[in-house]
């Protein structure tokens, strides 16, 4: 940060968890979003994440993949519990379902490990999530995780009893090195954007998916803004992509009511595949297929498979077709294979939908 630099509030919370992220064993993103580990104890967990500009939409409401950071933390804490801090955990499938939309001055997410799988070639564990904004259940979910050793040797997850982000002092530009100072400039060039595109959260992750004929499609640039501690991009922001691409990739109005999300291993690359999108009626029986042109998607290492169902709460109804009908789209969010040069390293990830 140059010396007559004033930066805005979100550039400096940036610069501060850029601070804070300097703790080993954490990530950049939850610090930004300021979640802290409320309670702790046997098999469950309760994190809090403040919602403040630095955490909406254009709407006002809770960005979708900072819901995804929060709920993806809270439960794999209630995992963690049993586990210790040292081991890795990988999300293997996340399901999320949407109330009431996520409004006020902050969100709790309570957490329940619920069981556990050792039969099996990775250790796994289930939790189930409720988040709160005052007494209004806005989110509930359940997830299962991968239990590995830390082979990567990284350092113990600190469980933060509280986020000290706006405690600390912004980093400086001569303090900052090659990836933090991208991560400030990312920064600095989306507030500079001002209000004429989404709003700073969604653009800062570069979760800014762009519509057409065929659905919608998003390119999120990797880097240590989205990473979590293992240098891989965080399991609830590859949620969030999916689903804001989503959204775009249907026409305005519709309302997200739940997504569901598998991350897969590495594989080798398979054809290019199709699925249509299908849109069902509210006993949940097939109503008509929407013809939305069934973009295709390349199966490429390390995908991620996904599943939204949105509703059109203003629909008028129509003869055979109820009222409130629901819409499902179908997600891929593929991963490039690991560049050789550590320029090209993990940089993009792409989402497409149709």
């Amino acid at each position: 940060m140059k010396p007559d630099l004033h930066p805005t509030p979100r550039v400096r919370r940036v610069l501060q968890a850029l601070r804070a992220n300097r703790t080993p064993g954490w990530q950049f993103p939850a610090y930004y979003l300021g979640l802290a580990f409320d309670a702790y104890a046997h098999d469950t967990a309760e994190v809090s994440m403040p919602l403040g500009q630095h955490a909406l939409d254009d709407r006002g409401d809770a960005a979708l993949a900072a819901i995804g950071v929060l709920a993806d933390v809270a439960m794999a804490a209630a995992v963690r519990e049993r586990v210790g801090p040292a081991p890795r955990l990988v999300t293997v499938s996340t399901r999320l379902s949407f109330g009431a939309a996520p409004r006020g001055d902050r969100l709790v997410a309570r957490a329940t490990r619920t069981m556990g799988m050792g039969a099996s070639s990775m250790q796994l564990a289930v939790g189930e999530l409720a988040i709160r904004c005052g007494d209004t259940v806005c989110v509930t979910g359940e997830g299962s995780f991968g239990i590995m050793d830390n082979r990567r040797g990284l350092a113990p997850h600190p469980l933060p009893r509280s986020n000290p982000v706006e405690d600390l002092e912004p980093l400086t530009e001569s303090e900052l090195d090659d990836r933090e100072r991208d991560v400030l400039d990312r920064a600095c060039r989306t507030e500079a954007a001002g209000a004429e595109v989404p709003a700073f959260l969604d653009r800062f992750w570069g979760i800014v998916p762009s519509p057409s004929e065929t659905g919608a499609q998003c390119r999120v640039e990797r880097g240590l803004h989205v990473n979590n501690r293992a240098g891989d991009v965080q399991g609830g922001i590859l949620l969030g992509i999916a689903a804001r691409t989503s959204a775009a990739a249907l026409p305005n109005g519709w309302r997200l009511l739940d997504l569901s999300a598998q991350y897969l291993a590495a594989r080798a690359q398979h054809r290019v595949g199709r699925v249509p999108d299908q849109r069902r009626d509210g006993a949940g029986d097939p109503a008509r297929t929407r013809d939305a042109g069934a973009g295709r998607v390349a199966r490429r290492s390390g995908a991620l498979p996904a599943l939204a169902r949105t509703v059109d709460p203003g629909a008028t109804a129509a003869p055979g077709v109820a009222a409130h009908d629901t819409l499902m789209s179908a997600c891929r969010i593929t991963l490039p294979q690991r560049s050789k040069s550590p320029a090209s390293h993990w940089r993009n990830a792409a989402a497409s939908w149709k």
